[in-house]
């Protein structure tokens, strides 16, 4: 394509990443596979934690001049002139030849721009393409009227402006006078027996498809969910505490290596070799003063010098919830662990809970901690069409046939503030919310599990801590002057023996809103305290109440309360779970569930 034709480097992964319609001025594009991205202008992300559990490179645009990277196919193909309203197919050969400038009309002359069709066909099993515009024209024709051929037709789009402005209003003329309104082609299963092309807009191979084929506007939200991961960098984290060592070289001289390496060549699984090594790894890291991560990361290096195909040959889930879960607990592993950290990559600075704070807050909150650099890792692993739920089948990022396997992502560095709430309170609070809420919960598990996601995201801990994450970013976006979209959100939440229950929120962005300070800033105790408390405050009230506060099923597939866009949600870029397992009834008292905080308390001092 043309090198005037580009997009950031950050939205290669979201909401431009493969599979994606990318509008780009007047033309549309659909973003294509990584096996036709172009190498050279690709650069490796260099992130052992991210790699080694995908198991595969992470490239991402070099972003040099004169350099293109991202492939993409003009979409739809078919176009319109805003003038005479001719349509017409704009081919791939056209584009070559024309070095892929805006098609104009051949009627109106070269300064009129055609305009790409609004109206699209997919289907659940992640196709794209255009619609049959010769066949809906002629639908409804009479047989014995006779079709005119494909080659001869000449098509119009038309617009009448009569029935208010419904689909009837819209329709499709062929020359020949055959016409077709879009009533009963927008939004209905297999209009007028469509069947699905079974591609991609820049395939030219077609497979089988009998999935039944849906008609949306180009720019719907539902014609792509894309599916990533993300990992904040690790590696380089080194407690202060700790003088700097190869650990690598120190695992080599253990007692216990050699009982690990026999353990690993038999298991032939990087994952199930720590599961059977955790009392050592724990003994390891303890003895040489490094976090449990570190000590992790050291071991598999060496493991996978003396073993390299132990950790390359498996086949892994990367989008199922246990693999998002394991790289959320290896974080916390850091995060929680009470010590202060000053590696290359991040940076946690540790801040006592001050005791100006109102009595309710010091109960609850256990730590605030300032971490003043980070560096975060995503990569696109495949998308799905129509629904994000696990029925609809994960289209893979590379739908080439070559062997070497990567995976589009991006680097980004920030800052943020992690919250760590009190787990002997939590639990505490879990137990007398779970009867309150056990009809709720029950609905949610089969949704939830739909979705893709892990099964802790039905409990009342995950709820609070969501909803919390929200009403802070909300309050940030206020108090910080830090644009709601630029925040991120990572929740740790879990039960049992390796519970999690703390929040992280960031910025990181390779080329907006960034480090730059303010955020860190306002994670001071002294500040945050006061943020926290009006955050919490501000979900007692909504400007939708008591309607709000009283509907128990809102949002994707009902798996909100209490919860709307003038109180909980925020941008969708910024929330990971699609503004979904909300409920700011676990906050304050709205409602018939005994909230974790009590809101008349934050105004006391301690």
């Amino acid at each position: 394509m043309s090198s005037k034709k580009t997009i950031r480097r950050g939205q290669v992964v979201s909401p431009f990443g493969v599979g994606a319609i990318l509008d780009i001025g007047p033309e549309s594009f659909a973003v294509a596979d990584v096996s036709r991205w172009d190498r050279d202008g690709l650069s490796r992300i260099p992130d052992s934690r991210l790699e080694d559990k995908l198991r595969s490179p992470i490239r991402t645009p070099s972003g040099k001049e004169g350099e293109s990277s991202v492939a993409i196919s003009r979409f739809p193909r078919w176009h319109f002139c805003p003038k005479c309203r001719r349509m017409r197919r704009v081919s791939s050969a056209e584009d070559q030849a024309r070095q892929y400038k805006v098609p104009r009309c051949e009627y109106c002359g070269p300064r009129v721009e055609m305009t790409p069709m609004g109206f699209v066909a997919v289907c659940a099993e992640g196709h794209l393409g255009d619609i049959d515009w010769h066949f809906w024209a002629h639908h409804r024709r009479n047989s014995t009227d006779g079709v005119c051929s494909r080659q001869s037709a000449d098509l119009y789009f038309e617009t009448s402006g009569r029935g208010g402005g419904d689909w009837s209003s819209i329709r499709v003329r062929c020359g020949c006078g055959a016409k077709n309104d879009f009533s009963g082609l927008v939004q209905v299963q297999a209009p007028g027996g469509m069947r699905c092309g079974g591609g991609q807009p820049w395939k030219r191979d077609r497979s089988k498809c009998a999935s039944p084929v849906w008609v949306y506007r180009r720019a719907a939200s539902n014609l792509h969910f894309p599916s990533q991961v993300s990992a904040l960098d690790l590696a380089m984290a080194q407690v202060t505490e700790t003088p700097a060592t190869d650990l690598a070289q120190v695992w080599q001289g253990e007692p216990d290596y050699k009982l690990i390496e026999a353990a690993h060549a038999a298991l032939k699984d990087l994952d199930r070799t720590f599961a059977s090594a955790g009392s050592r790894i724990e003994r390891f890291a303890e003895r040489h003063g490094c976090t449990l991560e570190a000590a992790r990361s050291a071991l598999a290096s060496v493991l996978s010098g003396k073993n390299g195909a132990a950790s390359t040959d498996q086949s892994v889930d990367v989008d199922s919830p246990d693999f998002r879960s394991q790289i959320l607990c290896e974080e916390w592993a850091v995060l929680a662990n009470g010590r202060d950290v000053n590696g290359s990559t991040l940076q946690i600075r540790r801040c006592p809970i001050p005791p100006s704070w109102p009595a309710e807050l010091r109960r609850t909150v256990q730590t605030v901690s300032m971490v003043r650099r980070l560096r975060e890792v995503r990569a696109l692993i495949g998308f799905r069409r129509l629904s994000p739920s696990t029925d609809n089948p994960l289209v893979p990022v590379d739908l080439g046939s070559a062997a070497s396997r990567w995976y589009p992502g991006v680097e980004a560095w920030g800052e943020g503030i992690f919250i760590q709430l009190s787990e002997p309170e939590v639990a505490a609070w879990e137990r007398r919310a779970q009867a309150a809420m056990a009809g709720r919960l029950a609905r949610m598990v089969p949704k939830v599990a739909a979705m893709g996601w892990d099964g802790s995201l039905a409990t009342p801990r995950f709820l609070m801590l969501h909803s919390l994450a929200h009403a802070v970013v909300r309050r940030l976006s206020f108090d910080a002057g830090y644009s709601a979209s630029s925040i991120r959100e990572r929740i740790y939440s879990a039960t049992g023996p390796e519970a999690m229950c703390g929040i992280l929120l960031y910025t990181a962005d390779g080329d907006s809103e960034g480090s730059l300070g303010g955020l860190v800033r306002m994670g001071h105790p002294e500040r945050f305290g006061a943020l926290l408390r009006s955050a919490l405050q501000d979900m007692a009230w909504c400007s939708a109440d008591p309607v709000c506060r009283e509907t128990e099923a809102t949002g994707l597939d009902g798996l909100n309360a209490a919860s709307c866009h003038a109180c909980v949600l925020i941008s969708e870029t910024s929330c990971s779970y699609n503004n979904c397992a909300l409920d700011r009834r676990t906050l304050v008292r709205i409602g018939a569930i005994e909230p974790f905080f009590d809101v008349n308390d934050l105004v006391r001092p301690g």
